[in-house]
């Protein structure tokens, strides 16, 4: 592929190396009480996490590294870093939140755990805090470091982070988790901690609250990487208003939208039935897997709530339609008005809500265009069209596959009926039925188990590319990596086109998920839990033409290695 280098090449980045890592959906962890996991839970790699932080912090001070590595880092985590939806305990009656104004635990709260309020969201975080105390101590120790700095995205199952109160609440936590690591560690308490001391100071510095951002959108590092988490290109995961997604007739509340409702309605009461459910991918693996082996087990559960179940159902289908007419709505006006006409907020004008981060981020979100920042709003229409019609064929699916089984199960019994009784050619016709929706069943099943991409991420950054790449009053806004996360599936491909303007080949990355997955396929090339993490050295001798360095860390050697990712199918 021929590429127009005659432009100058923009200077690369010399202040910080970068890691990329999503998804890790940490929630409520161990109970410090009682000492047993929540069933809910699906992040159990703190210990993992903490060392990739250690590694990575002592490599920009090994001297005997190559120079390349020894400048600081930039940890960026894309969204879905706390898992709030899945908390679903409650705090106990003597707790201070019990008396706010805007909590009541009664009704839904008390079956299925606090709301999306700014008061409980902050005890919720706690909770989530007090079951994973080592994360919280790792990123303080790495924030030690005089000049690391960490980037936190909100996705859907964060979406609290939103509230200010939260942010600096989180920032507490961190500060207040490395003390007390410090503490103890000081006074030799914790022999068997994967945090050294290396001369660490008792408190963190005062502007490590400096070097913590929180964008309110995504980030943007011209001519790195663009990088969003990606749940808005996803129909069911998508909020009306990203930036600002507080719920207009109680602001006080965010407005989730309905896959969030699932996860709290429904989801949550699968786990507690089988916490492996969420590690099954696609979540129709899943269902396939509940109507072939454990059906009994989820009809009494949905029988036993069909008030709540019918109430997350309807949620779901109000906020797609809601979804559907602001779709509706942002096309006719721009068919009336003409995209060139039509006014739209820049950047810096979007969502700048009380983030303490504000001038740093709109600093570095002006460098793009009102009319980039357009249409790349725009983009999610075009996205959750697309993935809608790929969820309603993959429930089609599985709901077929549930009809063809009672089917099946039907003409069996019907044909064995009629041999008992002697009317042998009806019994053999109706067993030939049989045989055939039993085959129609299975290719039903394989298709719902072979569903992995609801959402088309590499097609969204497609777009983007497109986006960015064009002329905008006389610059190039193009970047060499755009980084996703939120459908768990880790990916690289290229975005490059031929004689395209740009001095470095494009790539799409995701970086997946910390999260077991079993999943027959990915057992030929990862075990069960892979954690995933992208590292961009721009120092990087032919940094430009590179295959980006996506990477999977090992717990037990304490080294990274190269994903192995199968070829797509031909």
């Amino acid at each position: 592929m021929r590429r127009d280098t005659s432009r100058p090449q923009r200077t690369l980045s010399t202040t910080h190396n970068y890691l990329f890592l999503s998804d890790l959906h940490l929630s409520e962890g161990i109970h410090p009480q009682t000492g047993k996991l929540s069933r809910n839970e699906d992040f159990f790699y703190d210990d993992a996490l903490a060392r990739f932080l250690v590694y990575h912090a002592n490599l920009t001070k090994d001297l005997a590294a190559d120079p390349i590595y020894q400048k600081p880092w930039k940890l960026y985590i894309n969204g879905d870093f706390l898992e709030f939806l899945q908390v679903t305990t409650l705090p106990d009656e003597q707790d201070r939140i019990c008396h706010h104004p805007h909590v009541q635990i009664k009704g839904n709260v008390k079956k299925f755990g606090l709301g999306t309020s700014e008061a409980e969201s902050i005890w919720k975080l706690r909770r989530i805090v007090e079951g994973h105390p080592l994360v919280f101590q790792a990123l303080g120790w790495f924030l030690a470091h005089p000049e690391n700095e960490l980037v936190i995205l909100k996705g859907n199952h964060d979406i609290e982070i939103f509230w200010p109160r939260v942010r600096e609440a989180l920032l507490d936590q961190i500060a207040h988790q490395y003390h007390l690591w410090y503490r103890k560690a000081n006074r030799g308490f914790l022999p068997d901690s994967p945090l050294p001391m290396n001369g660490h100071p008792e408190l963190l510095p005062p502007d490590f609250r400096e070097r913590v951002e929180f964008p309110t959108w995504f980030a943007y590092e011209p001519p790195l990487f663009f990088v969003e988490h990606g749940n808005q290109y996803d129909p069911d995961n998508a909020f009306t208003d990203f930036v600002n997604p507080i719920l207009e007739e109680k602001p006080h509340l965010i407005e989730l939208p309905g896959g969030s409702f699932f996860v709290r309605y429904f989801f949550n009461q699968v786990e507690q039935l089988h916490p492996f459910a969420d590690n099954l991918r696609p979540l129709s693996r899943y269902i396939n897997w509940v109507i072939n082996q454990e059906l009994g087990d989820v009809v009494r559960m949905v029988l036993k709530q069909p008030r709540e179940i019918s109430q997350a159902i309807s949620q779901i289908l109000r906020k797609r339609g809601k979804l559907r007419r602001g779709s509706k709505k942002t096309n006719d006006k721009r068919s009336e008005t003409g995209t060139q006409k039509q006014r739209v907020r820049s950047i810096s004008q979007i969502g700048m809500v009380d983030n303490p981060s504000r001038e740093r981020y709109k600093e570095r979100g002006s460098k793009l265009g009102e009319g980039q920042i357009h249409l790349l709003e725009e983009l999610k229409v075009w996205a959750q069209h697309k993935a809608a019609g790929r969820n309603r064929r993959a429930m089609t699916s599985v709901v077929s596959q549930f009809l063809s089984r009672f089917l099946a199960l039907v003409f069996l019994i019907w044909g064995l009926r009629e041999f008992f009784i002697g009317d042998y050619l009806v019994g053999l016709g109706l067993l030939v039925v049989w045989g055939g929706i039993s085959i129609l069943r299975l290719l039903l099943t394989n298709q719902a188990e072979t569903a992995h991409h609801y959402v088309d991420l590499q097609g969204v950054s497609k777009r983007i590319r497109y986006i960015l790449n064009r002329e905008y009053r006389g610059q190039y806004s193009g970047v060499q990596f755009h980084i996703f996360g939120h459908d768990h599936q880790a990916a690289i491909e290229e975005l490059s086109v031929p004689d395209q303007k740009l001095p470095f080949r494009q790539w799409y990355v995701n970086t997946g998920s910390w999260l077991p997955s079993f999943n027959e396929l990915d057992r030929l090339t990862r075990d069960d839990a892979q954690l995933v993490f992208l590292r961009l050295i721009p120092d990087r001798p032919d940094f430009q033409q590179a295959i980006p360095e996506l990477l999977e860390w090992l717990p037990g050697e304490d080294r990274p290695v190269p994903v192995r990712i199968l070829d797509n199918k031909k």
